[in-house]
């Protein structure tokens, strides 16, 4: 199961111009599998722990917060930053996938790759 996720994971993250990384992210903030678009250090690593918690804690309060406004659950988000672009979608309640775009990276293409991609994990989870 492990190399069919790290499969999709990067076959992902190859057909997106401009990905960094891509993750399978539980809802309680562990990444159970990274892959970059550059070696891993320790450094890195790091880095991707602390975004999957990050971008964990902003599903959990997105989903609150579409929930007391009514609008059901989050099926993905976009943050668009100076430097990245996070793009996550909920695999299912208790996973989703995120792509790490640098700032020229094609975003359409991101959502649409990725949704693609949470069609294939969906069988693996």
């Amino acid at each position: 199961m492990a190399l069919r996720i790290r499969e999709i994971l990067s076959s992902t993250m190859e057909s997106i111009e401009g990905a960094q990384a891509a993750g399978l992210v539980g809802t309680d903030g562990i990444a159970v599998e990274m892959v970059e678009a550059e070696a891993n250090d320790r450094e890195d690593m790091e880095a991707n722990e602390e975004m999957a918690i990050e971008l964990a804690g902003l599903m959990g309060a997105l989903n609150r917060s579409a929930g007391k406004l009514e609008g059901g659950k989050i099926k993905d988000f976009i943050i668009n930053a100076a430097e990245r672009t996070f793009i996550a979608a909920m695999v299912d309640k208790e996973y989703f996938m995120v792509v790490v775009l640098d700032a020229e990276g094609n975003q359409g293409r991101a959502l649409f790759e990725l949704k693609r991609a949470v069609g294939k994990m969906k069988r693996e989870v």
